[in-house]
């Protein structure tokens, strides 16, 4: 009850009593004062009472106005342009009402206008640069590990040795070292893929047989390409090919 409903019920003056209770009783009026502080920090709660004791909510002829449009704005996703249309409401009077008694529905409303909004605009995302990468290179693993070199992978892959080799080094060390104990070391130091030292290995065995025979003629009969079979032999089986050179006079690999 506050100080004016009592002096009315008293039949006293509202002034009067509050002067009264300010100086004879200045410790319930001051409690009074601090529980009324509190109750205007609290939300503003349809049904409740408050700071003044006062029921919070619209008049009810105004609450009736708009009830049926409310539950349209609640329960509708129709703009609310046209439910005062339906209704037959003042739009401005509606708006106002619904920002101050049901600013919760306002803001659902919002939150569900913001996500349509995101999901519209959204894109799925394509895959990022590593896996890109992964897709590009996971494949040379078993081929690396059935022994072709990074060159060979990389042809049929149509990826970059480079990179490749760099990728391998980064997230697969273990095929790299694989690939590395796979390899046949020359007694010059050079490291040949098994591969290549086996696919020449028989060529080589013929030119030391055949010394004379022109590198055209054995090229020909292994069915190699000559600047293949001329690089390959002088870098893996050196020997065999400066023996080679001699026989045919001096150089020549004709």
């Amino acid at each position: 009850m506050t100080v004016r409903d009592a002096a009315e019920q008293c039949h006293v003056s509202y002034h009067g009593l509050q002067t009264y209770l300010l100086y004879y009783h200045r410790e319930m009026a001051e409690k009074r004062m601090v529980a009324r502080v509190a109750l205007l920090d609290q939300p503003r709660v349809i049904g409740v009472k408050d700071a003044r004791n006062q029921l919070i909510g619209p008049k009810p002829e105004i609450a009736a106005r708009y009830a049926r449009a409310v539950e349209m704005y609640k329960h509708t996703d129709l703009s609310l342009t046209e439910i005062v249309r339906r209704c037959d409401v003042e739009e401005r009077g509606f708006r106002s009402f619904v920002r101050r008694w049901h600013c919760d529905a306002m803001q659902e409303r919002k939150d569900k206008r913001h996500a349509a909004h995101l999901q519209k605009i959204s894109r799925p995302k394509g895959p990022t640069k590593a896996e890109k990468a992964e897709a590009n290179y996971v494949p040379a693993v078993p081929l690396l590990l059935a022994g072709k070199s990074f060159k060979e992978v990389s042809q049929i892959l149509g990826v970059s040795p480079e990179n490749l080799c760099t990728w391998i080094k980064t997230h697969r060390p273990d095929v790299m070292e694989q690939a590395r104990l796979g390899r046949i070391i020359t007694p010059e130091g050079l490291r040949i893929s098994r591969a290549r030292y086996f696919r020449y290995q028989p060529v080589a065995a013929y030119m030391d047989i055949h010394p004379a025979e022109p590198t055209a003629e054995v090229a020909k009969r292994f069915g190699v390409p000559v600047s293949s079979l001329s690089k390959a032999v002088s870098r893996i089986f050196p020997d065999t090919w400066e023996l080679h050179l001699k026989t045919l006079g001096g150089g020549s690999d004709k």
